[in-house]
C-alpha cells in the first residue's frame, strides 16, 4: 500500500493516519474523525475540520 494520502490533525498536526492509495478512502475516516466534534455544534454553525486529508510521503507532487 502506497503512502500517497494521510489524514492530519489540525490541532497537534501530527499524522492521525497515513497510508491511503484512494483519496475517498482518506476522506472517509476523515469525516468519521470529524462527525463526533460537530455534532456537539449547534444547526446554524459551519462544519469544523479539525482532521483533514493532505498528501503523503509517496504522493507524486508532494514537493510542488
Amino acid at each position: 500500500m502506497a503512502d500517497i494520502w494521510s489524514v492530519v490533525d489540525t490541532k497537534t498536526n501530527k499524522i492521525e493516519k497515513a497510508g491511503f492509495d484512494k483519496k475517498q478512502d482518506a476522506k472517509a475516516l476523515r469525516n468519521e474523525l470529524n462527525k463526533p466534534l460537530n455534532e456537539k455544534n449547534k444547526a446554524d454553525d459551519p462544519f469544523y475540520y479539525r482532521y483533514v486529508v493532505s498528501k503523503g510521503q509517496e504522493h507524486p507532487r508532494i514537493n510542488d
